[in-house]
């Protein structure tokens, strides 16, 4: 199993906006240093309530991952995810694009089809219909990939056309693209589309339930499910004993989805958790650490990262 670091570009510690970036870059180098696979922030105009207030500094998470690839060496970086409803297919292509040059090759593309309400009204957009996000979140995907690929591209599409585009230059090596989300026209562009499946917090059971319905639709595209990463994006909480990583779960107001609590509890418990998830067929967890928590974050890199690394 992988590991990928998911973090937000903004909320310094200190409060500080000049320290956002300060401490995301030593995220992201603590991160590559424990053995992540990944470093991943969030893509979002307005951050979750539930995490910030909405008058927190936000840093653009195109340009810090740029300058973050320009502090780390090996690890790879994505946005977890962009939402294809704010941004063109030229836009997400050329970003990535930019960041794959900048990187040496170690871009990825997270796609998704968005739903948080609140950016929505913050812009004076109209909100779509879960089918039509659907809907763009295809054609973005096909568009990009024509983009990186072609040296022109002309695209039909309901919700986007392109007229004998030009993207320049192109990644430097065939990038992977992620794309996040369980809906049946979600999982059908991901079998068409992706090198990534995301899924958030489905739990081992749901998980399973989830890859066979990606399968059925990789079978109707022809498609081997083998040639997907299936990732998870988890919720992590570890202390030293199973009764205080609990208490600090409920302190920080983290909910349930559908019974499933995230990954908490000591060391081994996490552990655990995680074979049951790979029982199921996970192979990478995207791992968000809740407020960022120090010691979260180091029961994590020393006493779990290790133990899949080492089989």
């Amino acid at each position: 199993m992988r590991f990928g670091f998911h973090t937000q570009s903004h909320a310094p510690s200190t409060g500080s906006a000049a320290d956002i970036y300060p401490e995301l870059r030593e995220r992201a180098r603590a991160a590559e240093a424990a053995g992540f696979a990944y470093f991943s922030v969030s893509d979002h105009v307005v951050p979750f309530p539930a995490v910030e207030g909405p008058a927190t500094p936000v840093l653009d998470p195109w340009l810090a991952l740029a300058a973050v690839a320009t502090a780390t060496e090996r690890i790879g970086l994505l946005t977890l995810v962009s939402n294809v409803t704010l941004h063109t297919p030229p836009q997400l292509a050329a970003a990535a694009a930019t960041l794959d040059v900048i990187s040496g090759g170690r871009m990825l593309l997270g796609l998704g089809s968005g739903g948080y309400r609140a950016e929505y009204e913050a812009l004076g957009l109209p909100y779509p219909a879960a089918s039509e996000r659907a809907e763009m979140l295809e054609e973005t995907a096909e568009a990009v990939r024509m983009l990186w690929e072609r040296p022109t591209t002309t695209f039909d599409g309901r919700h986007f056309t392109l007229r004998d585009a030009v993207l320049e230059p192109k990644p430097l090596h065939r990038p992977r693209l992620l794309i996040g989300g369980s809906g049946k026209l979600t999982l059908r562009s991901v079998a068409r589309h992706a090198d990534l499946a995301n899924f958030v917090l489905p739990g081992p059971g749901r998980l399973a339930a989830l890859i066979e319905a990606l399968g059925r639709e990789c079978a109707g595209a022809g498609r081997d499910p083998a040639a997907i990463e299936v990732s998870v994006l988890e919720r992590a909480v570890l202390a030293p004993t199973s009764e205080a990583a609990v208490a600090k779960w409920e302190a920080l107001g983290s909910p349930e989805r559908g019974g499933h609590r995230g990954l908490v509890g000591t060391p081994a418990d996490v552990i655990a958790q995680l074979r049951a998830y790979e029982a199921a067929g996970l192979a990478t967890a995207m791992v968000f650490f809740p407020d960022r928590d120090a010691d979260s974050i180091e029961l994590f890199a020393e006493r779990v990262v290790p133990e899949f690394r080492n089989g």
